[in-house]
């Protein structure tokens, strides 16, 4: 298999629906300009990692493409309002994002906050309106999904996850509350991407519950391998300054383990990770490449 070209062309699919569905905010000058926060942002670029993995798990358990479009594009919307948040000064104090200028830098504070909202907002209205042409037989997929998206973009998420963060410089921070401010902003958002695409494929409890597991473990694979960039990645290829966790004091993986220690815990969930899927043989080859593209990224 030509993964690159898998890459290329799905990534391409979701460009082109982030296009179709992005707002333009016509209605008024208001929402114009929230609009215009939010278009920055969202195609300021990105990997798209999360719809992919959407789109994978879709093909994987025998779904259509175009069904996971929407989802698809809902898991980058809510990811890109987190970014969005986390780049604000009282947050990180990014100046960048992808390469270009962060959008508080651009619009200021209170629009990007009010932006994010609206993104993320958004994504539940797209998936709300959603129709799939699904093998469920009528099982409620839509209220799973959005029931699902509150709960990782919410207290139990994205935004806990988020304040524990920010907190971590006031108080010593011991391996699991680092392993829970992980799981709530990272690897929560890629379990979700890979449990819609079962959830719209209709895939079994069971394996419903084996991606959950592989998203886990790729999703704090992906945190360990951020941690690693933080300090050995290049800046220009990034598109974000090295270091940040440092000059904010955050504890992160490698901080708090070592940068040798960090790499064989990497490597431990990659390991870990595979061996989830390999019961889908030829069938989960596509995720399995995505595991290592994770982990071996190098911006």
């Amino acid at each position: 298999m030509d993964f690159e070209k898998y890459l290329s062309e799905k990534k391409q699919l979701v460009e082109e629906a982030i296009g179709r569905h992005l707002p333009t905010g016509d209605e008024d000058r208001f929402s114009a300009e929230l609009c215009k926060a939010i278009r920055h942002s969202v195609l300021a670029g990105g990997k798209r990692i999360r719809p992919i993995l959407t789109i994978a798990t879709t093909e994987l358990f025998g779904g259509r493409v175009e069904d996971a479009l929407v989802p698809a594009c809902a898991m980058e919307f809510i990811h890109t309002s987190s970014l969005m948040i986390d780049d604000l000064p009282d947050m990180d104090n990014a100046d960048y994002r992808r390469g270009l200028l962060a959008t508080h830098k651009l619009y200021g504070t209170a629009v990007t906050i009010l932006a994010g909202a609206a993104l993320s907002f958004y994504a539940f209205e797209m998936v709300s309106r959603f129709q799939p042409v699904s093998k469920n037989g009528g099982n409620p997929i839509i209220p799973q999904l959005i029931e699902e998206m509150t709960r990782t973009a919410g207290l139990q998420g994205l935004l806990s996850g988020q304040l524990a963060d920010v907190q971590s410089k006031k108080f010593k921070v011991n391996l699991e509350t680092l392993k829970l401010i992980s799981a709530r902003k990272t690897a929560s958002l890629i379990t979700l991407s890979v449990r819609a695409g079962a959830i719209i494929a209709g895939a079994s409890p069971h394996d419903l519950q084996r991606v959950t597991d592989f998203g886990k473990c790729i999703g704090t694979a992906f945190q360990i391998a951020d941690d690693i960039l933080d300090v050995t990645g290049d800046s220009k290829k990034m598109g974000k300054k090295k270091g940040r966790d440092l000059a904010n004091r955050r504890v992160n993986f490698v901080s708090f383990y070592g940068l040798d220690k960090s790499k064989e815990e990497l490597s431990s969930l990659l390991a870990e990770s595979k061996s989830i899927i390999e019961v889908y043989g030829e069938r989960g080859r596509v995720l399995n490449y995505m595991a290592d593209y994770i982990i071996s990224r190098d911006f």
